[in-house]
């Protein structure tokens, strides 16, 4: 360490030999870069802010009714400020602002183009926790502070008349689609409705109603028959108990002509017609209400019997046989029975036939209905469709007037367009500094640069290193007085040059700030 430490002594020494080329290096440098800096041209900074309202209150309000036109308005913000750089803004911007003035060349019109495009400023920012960039700032630099003003305005009102024409565009295009598309869907309707319509009167025959299908027809068809059969079979039974009963009262009246009064037999009461009575009441009670008027009769006529029954006990003729209008009573029950077996037979042979009929129609008849379904199906499809894009432009005409509505409140200008009264390039204070440093380092370069290609030894040590010869001994030197005053003036002349370098250097700084 301590040897590097004198090596760096001998080499500023022998640096120090050359203090004159580096001084002068030094000054031409700081002075020529000084110049240079002043000589810069100002660089003034225009820029504007402005906020796009892309959830109004009107959409708030409109929620469910029009259509949310926020993520179109995302969209319609980033093409917009995608193209805000076009080719045919940027010509407008130019000619705006007067910066295609004395341009003739086509490759001088170019390069104006790519320098607006390079210098003019776009950032988007979110104000919003969902990442939407609402917020936006334009910025344009130039020497000129007017054109830089002329020229953000032009960029200003060029970004907010493409964000409007854009979704005005869209709108208009969204509402072309959606009437071509209803047109279709429309006559796509209307040739569904005439193929169910010409369907339905082709099979009307085979078609079920608005109710049940073939199969749910079919078990009802099937339940009904299970539940009239059951009915002819009770009528059936009815009519034979009956039978039973009457079968040996006609024999009896028969082998005895004096029960028969003018060919008529004569009426009896007995505990067995009551029995009789009481069954068909509680077979009537559970088809009928109370109320019905075969219930009511027959309650009628089973208290009359008990009546009877209650006051004379049973009536017999002297010899012992019934009475006649007992007989005439069980023949009338029996034509009611015959008359009830005979309708609950219509009944089972019409549903046995419409069973028939069903059953034939096992095939055809759920064919029909599966086309009718499919039918149906599709035109349930088409007008479903239609009446959403119909829903649909109703909202997107809504969602239009919404936008004219509010097409002035969308935009707020937060900073209007202005310029900077102080120009913002280039940063001379920066670059004065750097000037100073770069001339320092150049003229310490320069005289390390001197001393390395004219070496010299400043000690024996050094001498011996670098020859490897053996120094027998040394001379010294004594200077004169006269030489110790030149040598304190050069070093005193060299600090004043070093001093006023950097009080030029100060001064400058105070000039900038």
């Amino acid at each position: 360490m301590l040897d590097k430490y004198f090596d760096f002594l001998r080499q500023a020494r022998q640096a120090w030999r050359h203090r004159q080329a580096g001084i002068a290096v030094t000054l031409v440098i700081a002075i020529a870069g000084w110049v240079l800096v002043a000589q810069m041209s100002d660089v003034y900074r225009a820029d504007t802010r402005l906020y796009v309202d892309t959830a109004s209150m009107l959409n708030r309000l409109l929620d469910g009714v029009a259509l949310d036109s926020t993520a179109v308005d995302q969209e319609f913000l980033r093409v917009a400020r995608s193209s805000l750089l076009s080719r045919p803004n940027l010509e407008r911007i130019a000619r705006e602002a007067d910066l295609d003035l004395g341009i003739v060349t086509p490759e001088a019109r170019e390069r104006l183009f790519a320098h607006l495009a390079s210098g003019i400023i776009v950032r988007a920012n979110s104000t919003q926790q969902r990442g939407q960039e609402n917020l936006f700032e334009l910025a344009y630099e130039h020497r000129d502070p007017e054109r830089a003003l002329t020229v953000v305005r032009t960029v200003h009102d060029v970004f907010i008349e493409s964000v409007l024409g854009l979704s005005q565009r869209g709108t208009e295009r969204m509402d072309s689609f959606l009437t071509v598309q209803i047109a279709k869907y429309e006559e796509r309707l209307v040739e569904a409705e005439d193929r169910l319509k010409q369907f339905r009167q082709v099979n009307a025959s085979l078609l079920p109603g608005t109710g049940p299908n073939y199969f749910t027809t079919l078990y009802a068809a099937r339940e009904a028959l299970r539940a009239a059969e059951l009915e002819l079979t009770r009528a059936e039974r009815v009519r034979a108990n009956l039978r039973e009963q009457l079968g040996p009262m006609l024999s009896d009246a028969a082998a005895s002509p004096s029960a028969i009064v003018g060919g008529v037999m004569a009426p009896a009461a007995s505990a067995e017609q009551a029995r009789i009575l009481e069954l068909q009441l509680s077979q009537l009670e559970s088809r009928y209400t109370d109320q019905h008027p075969d219930v009511v009769a027959a309650r009628r006529e089973l208290q009359r019997i008990r009546s009877r029954l209650g006051a004379d006990g049973p009536v017999l003729q002297p010899d012992g046989r019934p009475d006649r209008f007992r007989i005439q009573d069980l023949q009338l029950e029996l034509a009611r029975a015959e008359a009830s077996v005979a309708s609950e037979r219509v009944t089972v042979d019409e549903f046995r036939r419409r069973m028939v009929e069903l059953s034939n129609s096992v095939h055809t008849i759920p064919e029909v209905e599966a086309e009718l379904t499919r039918l149906d199906r599709d035109y349930d499809v088409v007008r479903r469709q239609y009446e959403q894009l119909v829903s649909r432009r109703e909202a997107a005409n809504m969602a239009r007037e919404a936008d004219l509505t509010v097409s002035e409140g969308i935009f707020q200008v937060i900073d209007p367009p202005h310029v900077t009264t102080r120009p913002i390039a280039p940063a001379r204070m920066r670059l004065s500094t750097m000037v100073l440093g770069g001339a320092l380092a150049m003229g310490g370069a320069t005289a390390l640069l001197l001393a390395l290609v004219t070496p010299t030894y400043g000690d024996v040590g050094q001498l011996r290193d670098r020859t490897g010869l053996n120094v027998l001994g040394r001379v010294g030197s004594v200077m004169s007085r006269k030489r110790k005053l030149e040598q304190m003036r050069s070093r005193v002349f060299y600090g004043l040059l070093l001093t006023a370098l950097l009080v030029a250097y100060l001064f400058i700084l105070w000039l900038y700030a």
